[in-house]
């Protein structure tokens, strides 16, 4: 998203309150953007609502990611132990683009499969 190339913008195309609330928590968004042609008025309001309504709550972020993300992605490894795991499924479960999700992991010297041996 362009916006976030500017300094201090954080922005997120949300497609329900839930996106919008937990965007805020866990990333600290800072600009809601919404489909113009996809979204009503009331639903719109009910969007913006739940965005303003929300509070950024920093956390300690191991590995980049919110707790909540990462216990998810923690769960699947164990829970999946037994099958081969694919590094999109990870990133869907963080929430992430494969390759933001990747680079998280480099900054603490890890490539994903480290990551699932250390998070057994």
């Amino acid at each position: 998203m362009l916006a976030n190339k500017h300094p201090g913008v954080r922005a997120a195309l949300c497609h329900d309150s839930h996106l919008a609330r937990q965007g805020v928590q866990d990333d600290g968004v800072n600009l809601l953007v919404m489909r113009a042609g996809g979204v009503t008025l009331d639903f719109a309001c009910e969007l913006a609502d739940a965005f303003v309504q929300a509070s950024y709550l920093p956390c300690e972020q191991e590995f980049g990611m919110p707790p909540r993300r990462l216990a998810r992605v923690v769960d699947y490894i164990r829970n999946h132990l037994d099958q081969p795991l694919a590094v999109s499924a990870l990133c869907r479960l963080a929430e992430m683009s494969q390759s933001h999700f990747s680079s998280c992991l480099a900054q603490h010297r890890l490539g994903p499969h480290q990551f699932v041996l250390q998070s057994e």
